[in-house]
């Protein structure tokens, strides 16, 4: 008798330990779907699209596959949307399809954590309305593959009025235009870098535009750098073919970089750098790119530039070399 209760206790415990270690898969399984958070509330697949506080709705957005996809225009009154779903062979994906994703107008719109990935779809849609002190529109510390849509009409207090970047950035066509890195109107003795891009890690730019950006500074600061684009030290950016144009520094003690400002390794395969400016400040240099790292030219364009100063001190109308 002994005997055959103990073979019932272990059988009791084994099948409990089963039901132990199922209930633990499927709870991990259920995190695993976690892919973002807003407002301080996580969302899964299954409650991204209507779930109590998402900013998603059957009306404004659908699901399906790995993929969401706005059907209206979507507000993010409530802050900041985080991605945190994790890399995968099918990332999750926002298709912006003609629609816009909107900030609060202080916060970045989105910000990518350190282990996630995105995937950004769309042709006219836009990211757009976000400020904060990095990266008004984007702030990246993960992986960000951008396949379309617009990057615009943000603002950073600190850097990348567009993008901050210090995670994986690949841009595969699509814009990032009109943003700025501007101090706030009544601060004063503020440095701004990077207003379309500010880059700390890898990004890589195959095709696509980085236009109308606008860096600066206010008092007397050193001056703000890399209208378009800022390339940290110890940081690459890597342009295969594309159009950075249009961008400005301005309204610093020192302006440097309208186009492209080299502090870390910046290579150019083709493409255009274009009718970028610095100007309005007492020394002006590099309209085009100024370099203080390392700057290797495979091909394309730099053409059309232009440093202008106040005072006596300009130079390097498309590309000033500091060091490097």
């Amino acid at each position: 008798k002994e005997t055959k209760m103990n073979k019932t206790i272990l059988r009791v415990f084994l099948a409990a330990a089963v039901v132990l270690l199922f209930c633990g898969a499927a709870m991990g399984a259920a995190a695993a779907t976690d892919l973002i958070k807003y407002n301080g509330q996580t969302f899964s697949a299954d409650t991204i699209i209507g779930g109590q506080g998402s900013p998603f709705t059957t009306e404004n957005a659908s699901y399906s596959g790995t993929t969401l996809t706005l059907k209206k225009n979507v507000s993010l009154t409530a802050g900041t949307l985080e991605i945190i779903a994790p890399k995968s062979d099918t990332p999750f994906t926002i298709n912006l399809a003609d629609k816009n994703l909107t900030g609060n107008n202080s916060a970045s719109v989105i910000t990518v954590a350190k282990d996630a990935e995105l995937v950004v779809t769309g042709t006219t849609g836009k990211i757009t309305g976000g400020r904060a002190e990095f990266g008004g529109g984007v702030n990246n510390s993960g992986t960000i593959t951008m396949n379309g849509g617009s990057i615009t009409g943000n603002n950073a207090q600190d850097s990348g009025g567009g993008v901050y970047n210090k995670g994986m950035f690949i841009m595969n066509g699509g814009t990032i235009s009109g943003n700025t890195a501007l101090p706030q109107d009544l601060i004063f003795d503020i440095k701004c870098d990077g207003g379309g891009v500010y880059n700390s890690g890898t990004f890589t730019m195959n095709n696509g535009t980085i236009s109308g950006n606008t860096a600066g500074a206010r008092g007397d600061s050193n001056g703000g750098s890399g209208g378009g684009v800022y390339v940290n030290s110890g940081s690459t950016f890597t342009m295969n073919n594309g159009t950075i144009s249009g961008n400005e520094v301005s309204n610093s003690n020192t302006d440097c970089g309208g186009g492209v400002y080299v502090g870390g390794t910046f290579i150019m395969n083709n493409g255009t750098i274009s009718g970028n400016s610095v100007k309005d400040g007492r020394t002006t240099r590099g309209g085009g790119v100024y370099v203080a790292g390392t700057f290797t030219l495979n091909g394309g364009e730099i053409t059309g530039n232009q440093a202008e100063s106040n005072d006596t001190v300009c130079g390097g109308g498309g590309v000033y070399v500091w060091a490097g």
